[in-house]
Parts: structure tokens; sequence; C-alpha cells
């Protein structure tokens, strides 16, 4: 377990942080069939009995973004909102981000270690891996049941609506201010994820706070991934592409994962 406020690991049985001081807060769990408080240990509900499906208690924080075949997009669960640095931390036990906090979103990320977090929250959730890794090569295995990044098509997909199209310039509006953190209002820093209105699939902070790597590589050059939306510091349209050296990581680069429908 760590803490909620800094990202320090928690010494069994200490109610205080070692890192910052903070009192312990247990973030909880409910069951999704009588919503009484769940502990970490529960098989089954104490309250109705019931056991517990710790697979829907994940997927909560995800939306289904059902596909279109005649785009040739699979249904596929997105992340509600960026990974923050308090999920980087628990699955990868660091926090690499520059602008700190624990509501934010990780940052300073290269793609490889996106790769690690999608492989390694999927171990943590008993799924399995997506990807397959071999020094610099990888390989992503698109019927696992694990976390991936998404592709382009994905991204946007899920951006402009799914099968709920909106023709706006950014996810969920045409104004800017309404749907993102960027260089007009953040302040030159990040903020909370989900602090802007989401779109009409309720995903948040896809055209602003971090830019966000997806799997796909620029053509001609496989050091070069792409990814999608604005940060902070930049503004971006829903259909912009940029790419980077996949080795490289900044504080407007992050990341937001996808599970494929099985």
């Amino acid at each position: 377990m760590f803490c909620n406020n800094c990202g320090s690991q928690m010494v069994d049985g200490k109610p205080f942080c070692p890192g910052c001081g903070q009192k312990l807060q247990r973030e909880s769990a409910f069951c999704t069939n009588c919503g009484g408080e769940l502990e970490a240990s529960d098989v089954f509900c104490g309250h109705c009995g019931v056991k517990v499906d710790r697979d829907s208690e994940v997927k909560s924080s995800l939306v289904l973004v059902e596909g279109d075949s005649a785009k040739d997009i699979k249904s596929f669960y997105m992340g509600k909102f960026p990974v923050t640095q308090r999920e980087w931390t628990a699955i990868m036990g660091n926090n690499p981000s520059i602008i700190l906090g624990p509501d934010l979103p990780v940052n300073y990320i290269s793609w490889y270690d996106a790769v690690d977090y999608c492989n390694k929250r999927s171990a943590a959730e008993g799924l399995e891996a997506c990807y397959s890794v071999s020094g610099r090569e990888v390989t992503c295995h698109w019927d696992a049941s694990g976390y991936c990044l998404p592709t382009i098509l994905q991204w946007e997909y899920a951006a402009r609506g799914g099968k709920n199209y909106e023709k706006y310039r950014f996810s969920g509006s045409d104004v800017l201010d309404e749907v993102a953190w960027y260089n007009g209002n953040s302040g030159e820093t990040l903020h909370p994820v989900g602090g802007k209105k989401p779109n009409i699939l309720g995903i948040y902070d896809m055209t602003g706070n971090v830019c966000e790597w997806c799997w796909d590589i620029r053509s001609g050059d496989g050091e070069l991934r792409h990814y999608k939306g604005g940060s902070f510091i930049q503004i971006a349209e829903i259909r912009a592409i940029c790419s980077v050296n996949s080795r490289f990581g900044g504080n407007w680069l992050g990341l937001r994962v996808i599970r494929l429908c099985q």
C-alpha cells in the first residue's frame, strides 16, 4: 500500500506515512450487489454474502466504448482518466513524475515505461499480458485480456464519442476551456484529473492536461511512436497526431489505458 499524498510505501501497522507524515487514508471498495464496504481480502461480501467481483470493481474506472464494424473498430474499455501518479506508484513502486501530486497524471514516462506499466497492471489484476518484450522489440497480442495502449484510431474514436459521434474540435466541446487544461488556463502546471467537463462517453482530459502515448509507430522510423491529445503547455485538436522518440519522456507526456472486450 502507498501513501495517497506523496506515494511513499506505507509500513504495515503504522498509521502515518514515513515519507510525509500524513495519516493513512484507505481507499474503500464497495460491493457491486449491495453497496457494502469491502476489505481488500474479502472473497465474499460481509454484508450480503455475494462473491466479490473484482473485475467489475476495476471496470468501474473504465468506460465501455462500443465498436463500429463499418470502421473496423471492436468494442473496448478505456480509462476515464489518464493514469494518475497514485495508480502508477501502486503498480510500479516509483514515481517518475517531475510535477508531483497523487491525483495528477503521471508524467515524464517513455513509451517503454508505459508498456511496462500495462503488463505489470495486467499481472496485478490476474489478466493476460498484452505485450511481449525482447529488448526494444515489442509485440502486442490484441486478443489478450490485459491492459494496453490505444491505437491512434481507437483513441480518436473514443475522443469523438464513439458511436455517439460528436463533431467537435476538442473532445467534448468546441470550447477548449470547458474540457482541457492547456497553455491558456493551466498556469503552466498539471491539474488533478477529471477537473474539466467529460465528453459524451464520460471520458475526461482527452485534449488537455497531458498528452497520451499510443501504440502506433511513425511510418519509416521504429524509434518514433505517436501520441495524441493536448497538454498543459500546448493546444491540440482531436485530429492532431504527434510523435517522439519512444525512449523519451517529458513532463507533458503520460498515458491512458484500454482493455479489449473479450
